[in-house]
């Protein structure tokens, strides 16, 4: 891990260049005015030609004739400046007009401020009485914070409790820079503030910890109940999410001894998730023979069913370029899985076909007819069609298959969709561009399926 004064001077230097900027973006309006001010003083008599003038102190200036400063000058004053100075150009900076100047000049004071001087940073952050400016440099330190000063930046959001406005929430922001830092030292600040516990940081502490010492990460989660607030559900439930942090932290950290825990946890319900983390992680690895050997391992078929249900949204947010250097695409993907008997992954490959399906539909028919018919079979059963699609644009692609049975089969999974609407769909197949042939039998199988859900939605009355 890369030492804390190495961070703190890289952080630093980013915090100058950003500093930098915010001087040159909030000067642009008054430059030509504060420029007037500061560069032409008033004429200074020199009573004998070997007299000097000394320069005048900068704890003298006012804020804006400091922000005025080459940016050397400035940070080497605050830098060394004493806290009654500081204090005033604290008050001056707050008590400047709203605007993009006031803006640049907190952001410029207390990213710097926080690099030299943390805990006096937070003291004058915490002296502010506006609301929204408290809130505003509170978010300051918690972005800038070097990491020896995390743990004071996170004990003043504690204390300030400030109300948040969405998207940021600092004690989330700061926690989640100190678990990478520090798993433990934020265990104990959660322990020390139970209040402020949330399970989401939980999922993230354990995580960052598993990745450093999985051992101690899981004997402190064994001491803390994962709970829920009272009516509230969620899925997966908390216990099932920390339990997935738990074990793609380890396998980070040891990928056999966080494979050897999963499996000889497999059948324990909090693991629902993990079965299937572990075969993801050797996937993304490009290790094919360790995910085969895994499976075979896994103690129940009900396991190993668990494993690919798991995967069925594997990939399907990635990026192009992700999909190309991962194999997440849902041809791979499908490819992959399908090596493996049916009777683990039918009924799990749904929302991959549906998102091949929107990609590429030709693609998607066209590997399907080179399949065994064992696995076209099981395929066809899973296919989804997307939501938005057209039911006569799909038949249409589907009517040019030339295997009969499978493209019935494909037929009725077309019309079988939940939230088909029958009679829109009976209206777009008679303006298909289809046959009458075609047309005939594709309200042939809409009517079977129709009267189908009608006797399953009759006996469930």
């Amino acid at each position: 891990m890369t030492s804390i004064s190495a961070r703190v001077w890289a952080l630093g230097a980013s915090v100058i260049t950003l500093s930098v900027l915010a001087f040159i973006a909030g000067q642009n309006v008054e430059r030509a005015h504060l420029a007037n001010r500061i560069s032409s003083p008033k004429p200074i008599e020199t009573p004998h030609p070997a007299s000097t003038v000394a320069p005048r102190d900068y704890r003298e200036l006012a804020i804006e004739e400091m922000l005025a400063q080459p940016f050397s000058e400035f940070y080497e004053a605050l830098r060394a400046a004493p806290a009654a100075a500081r204090d005033t150009w604290a008050a001056q900076i707050a008590s400047m007009p709203p605007g993009p100047r006031r803006t640049a000049a907190f952001r410029a004071f207390y990213k710097l401020l926080v690099q030299f001087d943390p805990d006096a940073a937070a003291e004058k952050v915490a002296a502010i009485t506006d609301a929204h400016l408290q809130r505003f440099a509170l978010h300051i330190l918690v972005d800038a914070a070097p990491e020896s000063a995390v743990p004071r930046i996170a004990e003043l959001v504690v204390r300030l409790n400030l109300p948040e406005e969405y998207p940021r929430d600092s004690f989330n922001e700061i926690c989640r820079e100190w678990s990478v830092l520090d798993p433990p030292a934020l265990a104990r600040f959660f322990e020390a503030h139970p209040k402020r516990e949330n399970n989401y940081l939980y999922e993230v502490l354990i995580g960052d910890w598993a990745a450093l010492d999985p051992k101690a990460a899981i004997e402190w989660l064994s001491r803390h109940e994962i709970g829920r607030p009272s009516g509230y559900t969620e899925s997966p439930p908390r216990e099932v999410r920390v339990t997935s942090n738990l074990i793609e932290g380890w396998f980070l950290y040891d990928p056999a001894g966080a494979t050897e825990y999963v499996v000889s946890h497999a059948d324990n319900p909090d693991f629902q998730n993990a079965v299937a983390d572990v075969a993801a992680q050797f996937y993304a690895m490009n290790r094919p023979q360790d995910i085969k050997a895994y499976f075979e391992r896994l103690p129940t078929d009900a396991a190993r069913r668990l494993m690919f249900e798991g995967l069925r949204d594997t990939g399907r947010f990635d990026s192009e370029d992700e999909m190309r250097t991962r194999h997440t695409d849902p041809r791979s993907m499908t490819e992959w899985i399908t090596q493996y008997p049916p009777q683990y992954w039918q009924g799990a490959l749904g929302p991959r076909l549906e998102f091949w399906a929107q990609r590429d539909l030709n693609d998607l028919l066209g590997w399907l007819t080179q399949q065994p018919a064992p696995i076209r079979d099981a395929v066809a059963t899973d296919f989804q069609v997307p939501h938005e699609a057209s039911v006569g644009d799909f038949a249409n692609r589907i009517f040019n298959m030339t295997d009969s049975a499978l493209r019935d089969q494909l037929l009725r999974t077309l019309v079988s969709n939940e939230s088909l609407d029958f009679d829109e769909a009976t209206a777009a197949v008679t303006k298909a561009s289809l046959s009458t042939e075609q047309k005939q039998h594709l309200l042939q199988i809409m009517a079977a399926a129709k009267s189908e859900k009608d006797r399953n939605q009759g006996s469930e009355k």
